[in-house]
């Protein structure tokens, strides 16, 4: 999220000698008096209705991020969950954390989340928020489809050409110049439906490292041609993709999978969609994306769709990656036992006999 290079550098950045991208794509530039972001992934799941259920929570949450303390920008999305849970939530960007946490610990929002007739509700909530330094983070997106960070004020995009190789995220990720950003040395021992979390307020840990990402697509442009290849060609393997990294915990590294599509404030389903994921680390992602064949066959359709249609390509892409350097709780209030990071119980692998 910067385009500065550490003076100081360590590790040789993944760049290629002589490489230019092939597509123009841009990054956040942040304010200078940023220094760090927090963020916020605040969700309704419906045990027993359907996602049109949970349309009070757009009008819950915009009144409780309203005031000067609120975040400066947030957005929804919705799914059904594996165990066909209907879920909607809010990520909500704040840059300065002082003001996330006056917002935080507010009359309004404290009585919000501590209501007692949650935990006998037929919804559940789940609040995740985090915190990075705007050097443990970096974005990729085209000029015209700004999401996310990148639609935050105070802040500009920027055009770079570190993207298109192997490594790219990484090389945008300024404090990787010094740092492996390496995860946790821990080992997932168990992975599956947490009991009794119903009803109860849960806290969970998680480690330093850990790797958020949000990469989303939008077809909102594209004419019935590309409209097609996009359905026909890309969606069945990101499809095929993100189950695999769903349903593969242990073996991928990706704890959090949720698959979504856009909605705007009044709930109206947008032409647009992404993915939200929490990997153990950001060597995890970079794994699946550089090896595995789901992600290759995914990254081999695009490709291609650049190749084809180059300058008149119509669809759009962007993502954003941050690793979490700062010790942090995820919550789940009155939960199903899947949520979330609720079945993930970690262990030291050197305590494993």
């Amino acid at each position: 999220m910067s385009n500065t290079t550490p003076q100081n550098r360590i590790f040789p950045m993944k760049k290629p000698k002589g490489h230019v991208a092939g597509t123009q794509r841009y990054s956040s530039q942040l304010a200078d008096s940023t220094k760090q972001i927090q963020m916020l992934y605040l969700g309704v799941q419906n045990h027993i209705g359907s996602l049109e259920d949970l349309t009070v929570f757009l009008e819950t949450s915009r009144t409780l991020f309203a005031g000067d303390n609120g975040p400066v920008h947030y957005d929804y999305a919705r799914y059904l969950d594996p165990q066909g849970i209907p879920t909607l939530f809010a990520v909500a960007y704040w840059m300065a954390p002082e003001k996330f946490e006056a917002w935080a610990t507010s009359d309004s929002v404290t009585a919000w989340w501590a209501d007692p007739a949650k935990l006998d509700a037929d919804v559940g909530h789940f609040w995740e928020a985090f915190r990075v330094t705007k050097d443990h983070g970096e974005t990729i997106t085209f000029k015209k489809y700004i999401r996310g960070l990148s639609a935050c004020p105070m802040h500009s995009i920027y055009p770079m050409d570190e993207s298109g190789y192997w490594g790219a995220a990484r090389d945008r990720i300024p404090a990787s110049a010094i740092d492996p950003l390496e995860g946790a040395n821990l080992e997932i021992i168990h992975y599956r439906e947490l009991e009794g979390t119903r009803g109860q307020l849960v806290c969970v840990p998680v480690p330093k490292n850990t790797c958020i990402i949000r990469s989303g697509v939008t077809w909102a442009d594209c004419g019935e041609e590309q409209l097609f290849s996009y359905n026909a060609n890309i969606k069945p393997k990101l499809d095929i993709g993100m189950d695999h990294l769903r349903d593969n915990p242990v073996d991928t590294g990706c704890l959090i999978l949720r698959q979504v599509e856009v909605i705007d404030a009044n709930g109206k389903v947008a032409p647009e969609g992404y993915s939200a994921g929490l990997f153990q680390s950001l060597g995890h992602l970079e794994k699946w994306a550089h090896d595995h064949p789901t992600h290759l066959a995914i990254y081999a359709r695009a490709l291609a769709e650049r190749k084809k249609y180059q300058d008149a390509l119509e669809l759009r892409t962007y993502h954003e990656i941050f690793v979490i350097n700062e010790k942090t709780d995820f919550q789940y209030l009155n939960c199903h036992g899947k949520t979330g990071l609720l079945p993930v119980k970690f262990g030291d692998p050197k305590s494993q006999s």
